[in-house]
């Protein structure tokens, strides 16, 4: 067995246990009586190799898991990329307008929540969510013009969409809610299942 294969199969214990084992060593032997002035300069400049090489392995074992520990919890929901189509538009031209630019909204968020931090996500969010707001405040309104009984049932819907919107923001904001199980119940709960509703909506009040 090479010193690969060795290493692949090394013990768990022996893994853990190696940093704390290096320290030990290099304290033993400054401990060590010392001799000659060379023989005291060799054992002290070895003794401090072994505890820098423990406290180094330490320290990026440390490094390592804790980088690995944020990914696992924000990426346990997988985000996929969220484009406007022909499929999801209606036939009425605003809300085509609104929608086209609340889902390039969405698509820049998921983009952003791959790479910046959890402080500086918090404004592509609100900024998101003012757009949301915009927009169904416009949809609600076009409905309503054609169908007033429709726009007052689709506003409530949207009230009530809105206020889970908040709440889950405020639990993301204190840590309860993960990043990426936040975004795709914005992105995809809140924009895109609502944006197909919303136009079958307004589709049927069209051409009623």
């Amino acid at each position: 067995m090479d010193i690969s294969e060795f290493l692949s199969h090394r013990p768990r214990w022996l893994y853990e246990a190696s940093p704390y084992l290096y320290c030990l060593i290099g304290l033993a032997v400054l401990a060590w009586p010392h001799g000659s002035q060379l023989h005291s300069t060799l054992i002290t400049v070895s003794g401090m190799a072994f505890v820098v090489a423990g406290l180094h392995v330490l320290s990026m074992r440390w490094r390592y898991r804790h980088g690995q520990q944020k990914p696992r919890d924000d990426h346990e929901v997988a985000l996929v990329a969220i484009t406007w189509d022909r499929s999801k538009e209606s036939d009425h031209l605003e809300f085509n307008k609104l929608n086209k630019q609340l889902f390039m909204a969405c698509q820049h968020l998921i983009e952003d929540a791959q790479r910046l931090s959890h402080v500086d996500l918090r404004e592509s969010i609100e900024q998101t969510i003012e757009l949301i707001r915009f927009s169904f405040q416009r949809t609600t309104k076009i409905l309503s013009d054609l169908d007033a009984m429709q726009g007052a049932a689709l506003h409530q819907t949207h009230h009530a969409l809105l206020g889970e919107l908040d709440r889950r923001y405020r639990e993301f904001l204190g840590g309860s809610l993960r990043r990426n199980e936040f975004i795709a119940f914005l992105v995809y709960r809140i924009v895109a299942d609502r944006a197909r509703i919303d136009c079958q909506l307004l589709n049927e009040a069209l051409w009623a």
